[in-house]
């Protein structure tokens, strides 16, 4: 027994004359499955804080406050002990280490010695206060999780002020955040892992605010944060990423230009129409002043020239927003500008490429790819971009060169999963730019007519659009994979699954009105053409009209390769071609109704108003005129004369057409009575409906359909009596049956029957007397069943 009680005690007790321990009823688990911390322990109202030293003890106080249910990462200490890369106002990298940010020197002490950081974490879990949860991948991605009671007790027993522990917990998850991918290389994997713990500690930010404990700089380096966190961030997220940074960025003792620009870049991609006309003015304003205001404004204008992607109009106005990208300085460019020219070059190269200049764009395009002459720790577009890839690998599709764009995508696609696997297992590349390299691919093997592989590579899409679904690309990633998988079908002339595919990338479009580009004006030939082919000229009209019309709005734009450079002009020309006839057909048909409708208006004129007299040269003298006149009243008085007007109007001059009033007008007919009786009892049935719902069900009345176990317990007493009565009255029905069959046997033997002997031989039941009492008894039963069912 003193074996088993010094087991549940825990290990870690403070001296017997503190000796004070809080009882628990409920288990306490830990987060893995690794590591158990028994039932019904006997915890310490302190645990190990007496053992801890101060400064184990502060790092424990500064969990308390980082941990929001989710653990902390052993890689945010990490980074949060370093420097850390950021980029500076001449648009280089600098170094800022965790004094600059407003860390605390001896937790930075701490954070910055992985010996240390082990021994205190060690300490923390020795004392009970935290549980280490290890994964594979290296100590980067081991998890340190503290329990809601645990956590409560250490912020009540801080070394320090619980207020300056928050803004410490702040600045830690703010230091260690990554700033750009550009500059870290697990960028997107970091900020993925961080934002949620971001997300935790921004809930001090507004007490710390209210207590005036936030200097300017702490303010800006918030804000700048907040930014970087935007991308990781859910829509609603992202509102309100930019929302309160906003309200920083007002708070402000001296306005941060820089950080308006990134702000402005933020709501520009979310939504153009929300920002105003006047804040995209401020851009070339005063971006002169450093090398990282111009590159942001430069940003802000790259973004907007990827708003403008619709139609021909804005094609070229994308291009004029990207013409005001240029550096301050052409001789002395800054890294983060020749960046932000990088990706200038590739919307560039894009746009030629939707206007049909292939050569111009692919020379741009793999002049982007190789450039890669950088300083150290800062990456260029060209290993980063898989939008760069992707668009490369289509204009070598589109140039006839689909085995150069195969092999590039793999490559890429090969050297992306080999960094997974090889330094982090667990970790997976990004969705969004596997889904770009994908397409480009299965594109690529399209054009190459290796159909079997395309088709697989276009369903195994489905699992990478979905991830990535909720984003701005996402329904023409959609349209573009059913695109893909018709375009397979059709080349395999099966038109029925074809048509299928056509038409749900179509219903895509319908439902995205704002999505509506170049693919539209596709998918509508594609459905006209395919009904051709299947022999329905008629229902291929509609959309080869609703196509024609989106073109005029659209312009011809080289979007989607996997269909081919011409292929859209070969379908286009002879789509035309076929209904050409049809719709002359149609024109005709529309030309005979309205000359129909035409002469019809004009009876109705004519039986309203006389026919105008034509003038003439012999009747333009006066005399004439009179003369005319004269003649007129003389006929209409002949014609008043001999004519009844029966069936003649004299003052038209022509056959009456029809009555001047119905024959029913103004009086009450037998049709009109009986629709007013059928009103009348509809409007009554109506009310009683809902008089009868808006009372309250009465329980006492419902019966139910069929008899349950308590009916048919009291059922059964009153049809025992019941059931014998019919047991009697069939037996009895059987034995007059066997009777009278004996009788008429006798009649048709003369009487032979009459003996004893044989008569003790014919009494009895035959067999063709017996089969037929079963069935009838048979019959009866089932007939009994089915009422028992009906009640």
């Amino acid at each position: 027994m003193a074996s088993k009680s010094s087991i549940r005690t825990h290990t870690s007790q403070p001296p017997p004359s503190q000796n004070r321990h809080v009882s628990f009823n409920l288990p306490v688990y830990s987060y893995t499955k690794g590591t158990q911390w028994g039932f019904n322990q006997l915890i310490p109202a302190h645990p190990g804080i007496a053992q801890m030293d101060n400064v184990t003890l502060t790092l424990a106080n500064h969990l308390a406050y980082l941990d929001g249910d989710a653990g902390i990462l052993r890689s945010l200490l990490m980074r949060a002990g370093r420097s850390q890369r950021r980029w500076s106002l001449e648009g280089k990298p600098q170094d800022v280490s965790p004094m600059d940010t407003g860390i605390a020197s001896d937790l930075v002490e701490v954070l910055s010695s992985a010996e240390r950081l082990q021994t205190a974490v060690n300490q923390l879990c020795v004392q009970g206060a935290v549980v280490l949860c290890m994964y594979p991948g290296g100590e980067g991605r081991d998890v340190l999780r503290m329990d809601a009671g645990t956590r409560a007790k250490y912020k009540l027993n801080s070394v320090t002020n619980s207020h300056h522990t928050m803004l410490q917990a702040l600045l830690l998850v703010c230091h260690a955040f990554p700033a750009d991918a550009y500059l870290d290389d697990d960028y997107h994997e970091l900020g993925s892992a961080f934002t949620p713990q971001l997300q935790h500690v921004m809930q001090y930010y507004d007490n710390l605010q209210a207590l005036g404990m936030l200097s300017n700089e702490v303010k800006q380096t918030i804000a700048y944060t907040l930014l970087h966190s935007f991308q990781f961030s859910s829509t609603a997220g992202k509102w309100d990423v930019i929302e309160r940074a906003e309200k920083i960025a007002a708070s402000l003792a001296m306005p941060d230009k820089c950080l308006d620009m990134m702000i402005l870049s933020r709501k520009t991609y979310l939504d153009r129409s929300t920002v105003a006309p006047e804040e995209f003015d401020r851009c070339s304003g005063f971006s002169m002043e450093s090398g990282k205001l111009n590159a942001l404004c430069g940003k802000v204008f790259l973004t907007r020239s990827n708003m403008y992607l619709r139609n021909s109009a804005d094609i070229d106005m994308a291009f004029s927003f990207l013409q005001e990208i240029r550096p301050i300085d052409w001789d002395n460019i800054s890294i983060l500008e020749e960046l932000i020219l990088q990706e200038r070059a590739i919307a560039w190269g894009r746009l030629l490429r939707f206007q049909g200049q292939f050569q111009e764009a692919r020379s741009l395009l793999e002049a982007v790819y190789n450039a890669r002459q950088y300083p150290e720790d800062v990456i260029s577009a060209g290993e980063l971009n898989c939008d760069l890839i992707s668009h490369l690998a289509a204009t070598h599709c589109e140039l006839g060169d689909p085995e150069k764009a195969d092999f590039l995508v793999s490559t890429k696609l090969e050297s992306i999963l080999e960094k997974y696997n090889t330094s982090n297992p667990n970790s997976k590349p990004r969705k969004g730019d596997m889904l770009k390299l994908r397409l480009a691919q299965a594109e690529a093997a399209l054009q190459q007519g290796e159909h079997w592989r395309a088709a697989d590579m276009y369903r195994e899409l489905n699992r990478y659009i979905w991830a990535t679904r909720g984003h701005r690309n996402s329904i023409r990633s959609v349209c573009r994979m059913h695109m893909g998988l018709a375009r397979v079908q059709q080349l395999q002339s099966d038109w029925p699954t074809s048509l299928k595919y056509w038409e749900r990338a179509m219903r895509m479009y319908d439902k995205r009105p704002d999505s509506q580009d170049f693919g539209t004006v596709v998918t509508y030939a594609a459905i006209a053409y395919v009904h051709i082919q299947m022999g329905n000229e008629d229902d291929a009209i509609p959309f080869f009209i609703k196509g024609g019309e989106l073109l005029k709005v659209t312009g011809h734009q080289h979007w989607y390769t996997g269909l081919g450079t011409g292929w859209f002009d070969e379908i286009w020309d002879h789509t035309e071609s076929q209904t050409s006839m049809s719709t002359n057909n149609a024109s005709l048909e529309a030309a005979a109704t309205e000359r129909k409708a035409r002469l019809a208006k004009l009876a109705a004129l004519k039986r309203k108003q006389p026919e105008p007299e034509p003038l003439t040269e012999t009747f333009a003298s006066k005399d004439q005129e009179l003369l005319q006149e004269d003649d007129s009243t003389e006929n209409n008085n002949i014609t008043k004369q001999y004519l009844s007007g029966r069936n003649y109007d004299a003052e038209t001059r022509g056959p009456k057409l029809g009555f001047e009033q119905a024959p029913t007008e103004g009086a009450i007919t037998l049709e009109q009575q009986a629709s007013e009786l059928a009103r009348k009892a509809a409007e009554q049935a109506q009310r009683e409906e809902e008089e009868a719902a808006e009372q309250p069900i009465d329980l006492f009345k419902l019966q139910p359909k069929k008899p349950n176990w308590d009916l048919k317990r009291h059922l059964d007493e009153k049809m025992r009596v019941l059931n014998v009565r019919t047991e009697n009255a069939i037996a009895r029905l059987v034995r007059q049956r066997i009777e009278n069959a004996q009788r008429e046997e006798r009649a048709k033997k003369g009487g032979r029957g009459s003996g004893d002997g044989e008569g003790g031989e014919e009494v009895g039941i035959e067999g063709d007397a017996l089969v037929e009492g079963i069935h009838v008894r048979e019959q009866e039963a089932a007939e009994e069943r089915d009422e028992e069912d009906l009640l």
